[in-house]
């Protein structure tokens, strides 16, 4: 089988594996509420004090944990590539009191927007999740405007080889859901994204928030 067909085998199974997964996600929220309003509080203090309103792309958006933090009057573009997630992430949209929503089914690797579309993409816990991940952040970075911001919370280690005991837990984490060993940096420098801000949020630091520009 070639890559394209393993890409797509790939994300059908995410797309299966995390409709089950759904029921499960509201546990999730409180465990990963802190570190979340943190990773975006930076992207927040730049665009919150400008106007116009923004064009806001949430790839991977899940069950719409993100949508809290988020000013009310931007317009927001939710992707998933579970159809139950997508739901419960445009149920929660509109109770918020959103009213610029659009939602559609699509894998974070393969986004269907054209070039230089959205001011803001927010990227959280998606990378390490699909099993392309620089096609994650190559695509984000296409749909991005110059001068667009990315703002990243994920799982990332400090160097581009993981030691022995990541790379042995590694290989069940990714069966279950999501990779551990990725270097996010070097996946940003590859694509030329500028570092403005990154924190260390979560279990020792293996997960961390960016905020990234595009020049």
């Amino acid at each position: 089988m070639n890559r394209e067909v393993l890409r797509k085998l790939a994300n059908r199974l995410n797309a299966f594996r995390y409709s089950l997964y759904a029921p499960l996600y509201p546990l999730t929220r409180y465990f990963f509420k802190k570190a979340r309003s943190r990773s975006l509080s930076t992207l927040n203090e730049l665009i919150n004090n400008s106007n116009p309103s923004k064009k806001v792309l949430i790839v991977g958006c899940g069950d719409g944990q993100d949508l809290e933090f988020l000013r009310y009057d931007h317009h927001i573009y939710l992707t998933d590539f579970s159809r139950v997630m997508l739901d419960k992430a445009t149920t929660r949209a509109k109770g918020y009191g959103f009213s610029h929503i659009h939602a559609k089914t699509m894998s974070a690797d393969d986004l269907q927007f054209e070039n230089d579309s959205f001011d803001v993409v927010i990227l959280n816990l998606i990378i390490t999740v699909v099993s392309d991940h620089e096609a994650v952040v190559r695509e984000a970075r296409r749909v991005l405007k110059s001068g667009g911001l990315i703002s990243v919370f994920d799982k990332s280690i400090d160097s581009r080889r993981p030691g022995l005991f990541i790379s042995i837990i590694n290989f069940f984490t990714t069966l279950v859901a999501t990779s551990i060993n990725v270097y996010l940096d070097g996946i940003f420098k590859k694509f030329n994204l500028e570092i403005l801000d990154k924190r260390n949020l979560l279990l020792g630091g293996l997960f961390k928030s960016y905020l990234l520009k595009k020049s």
